[in-house]
């Protein structure tokens, strides 16, 4: 984790590697600040986008955070087996453990892969340690832990309220990454 509480500063370096169109990569030719990057996209509607840079840019815990975050924007309800699942996702957001993130490895299978508590169980197994059990250690990359946390993230924009549509729950979903990323750097600051 870095001291900032962000993986990601600078998007010169990985703007190719975390999963964003052409269209948004041509844009942001020459824009290196996360935020700006942001607004941009935002401005010309390229919202999975936005989404991808948040879950890249934000370290491990508060890319978690953020999408537990914008499932209670939407008044995400869990079933009983995701309120387990949640439970997990917690555990290990507060005590941050190998074994509570180890936890988390069933937790797509156990919550469905069409649930979002699933995607961000799994993408908390991807944060960090192995992803195989016993013998040789196979650290999971960066890319899978953000392009999780994005899943997690696009799938609950599909979810809740019936009168707020995707094309609304997204820019929400963004505010609030562009929020935590903000306060996130400002904490550095302090």
């Amino acid at each position: 984790m870095s001291d900032s509480g962000l993986r990601i500063k600078d998007l010169t370096s990985v703007i190719n590697d975390i999963g964003i169109t052409d269209e948004s990569i041509n844009l942001l030719t020459g824009h290196r600040d996360v935020l700006s990057s942001l607004r941009l996209l935002s401005q010309r509607q390229l919202y999975n986008d936005c989404i991808q840079i948040v879950a890249h840019a934000l370290d491990s815990q508060g890319a978690i955070l953020w999408g537990l975050g914008c499932m209670e924007k939407i008044a995400f309800e869990c079933n009983q087996e995701e309120k387990g699942v949640v439970d997990n996702v917690n555990r290990w957001l507060n005590d941050g453990l190998e074994e509570s993130r180890c936890l988390n490895r069933e937790g797509l299978a156990i919550a469905g892969s069409y649930s979002p508590v699933g995607w961000l169980s799994q993408a908390v197994f991807y944060s960090g340690g192995s992803i195989v059990e016993g013998g040789a250690v196979v650290e999971p990359s960066v890319q899978l832990f953000g392009n999780t946390v994005a899943a997690a993230v696009l799938i609950a924009a599909c979810y809740g309220d019936e009168g707020l549509s995707q094309a609304k729950r997204l820019p929400l979903f963004i505010d609030l990454g562009s929020q935590m990323i903000t306060h996130r750097i400002e904490a550095a600051y302090c």
